[in-house]
């Protein structure tokens, strides 16, 4: 039983590639919890931009109009 546990941990080893080490679940769900908040960072900029985008467009449409309106 204990030469099995060995050979398994042996393999996932191998399998993990170099460089990466195995993280503490407190540091996964740390670094989780930190790429949740920077997906909220990213999703209110957006809404930011759309209105942003809403906005120019409507001011081009009143411009527009005006233009038209003056001839």
């Amino acid at each position: 039983m204990n030469k099995k546990i060995k050979t398994i941990k042996k393999r996932v080893k191998r399998m993990r590639p170099r460089g990466i080490k195995s993280m503490k679940q407190d540091e996964f769900l740390e670094t989780m919890g930190r790429l949740d908040l920077i997906d909220e960072e990213i999703k209110k900029e957006k809404e930011l931009y759309e209105i942003r985008i809403k906005s120019l467009r409507l001011e081009k449409e009143y411009l527009k109009n005006r233009f038209k309106e003056r001839k």
